[in-house]
């Protein structure tokens, strides 16, 4: 048994975010929607040990995608500080990278709780559930793709300044049903983040 590995730049999601409403001295309550694109930033033709990895594995999809999302916040107390947190997205994968392999279309709700220490740092933690359709290649279905899964993700967060911050987040299976008769899947997995807000 050997192996595998791959790192390096992911993805970008570029979001546009609504929050009709938010949490103020008045109010506990937040709802946010948000459209927006997932735009192949990274390398999708990464290699271990000489060998292509499978799609899943690369560190960019290589291909675009489109986003829909929805989040609910509730601060347990007063000054916003300690947070229960629920969200859910949905990418429409209608597009092919350069090997004609176009990912499935993909689900994932995440309930969790997040808490700020002073002004610069803050945690979470979170159980997400994720299902994806069946992966497909010049157009036809890839039988050992797609499925469901369950991690409990927990990430750590420092605010440079309003606008910029710095995160490190960390990813646990919990359970794996997975479709098909054999299917690779990624299991811990580690990801540092940069965020910019306008």
């Amino acid at each position: 048994f050997r192996s595998q590995t791959a790192e390096g730049l992911g993805d970008s999601v570029l979001l546009l975010r609504y929050s009709p409403i938010y949490i103020t001295p008045f109010s506990r309550h937040e709802l946010g929607f948000g459209i927006g694109a997932r735009i192949p930033t990274g390398e999708d033709n990464a290699k271990s040990n000489g060998i292509t990895l499978s799609e899943d594995m690369h560190p960019s999809s290589g291909s675009l995608g489109q986003i829909g999302w929805a989040s609910y916040t509730y601060a347990l107390n007063q000054a916003a500080t300690m947070q229960i947190n629920t969200s859910v997205d949905y990418t429409y994968n209608d597009d092919e990278n350069n090997r004609g392999y176009a990912f499935g279309d993909e689900l994932n709700v995440a309930v969790g709780f997040s808490q700020t220490v002073g002004t610069k740092f803050g945690y979470s933690a979170a159980f997400r559930y994720r299902t994806t359709n069946a992966d497909s290649r010049n157009g036809f279905d890839i039988p050992n793709s797609g499925g469901e899964w369950v991690d409990f993700v927990t990430a750590i967060q420092y605010q440079v300044n309003d606008s910029f911050s710095i995160g490190l987040s960390g990813r646990v299976p919990v359970s794996r049903s997975l479709d098909g008769a054999l299917q690779f899947t990624t299991s811990y997995s580690y990801a540092l983040s940069l965020s910019y807000a306008l």
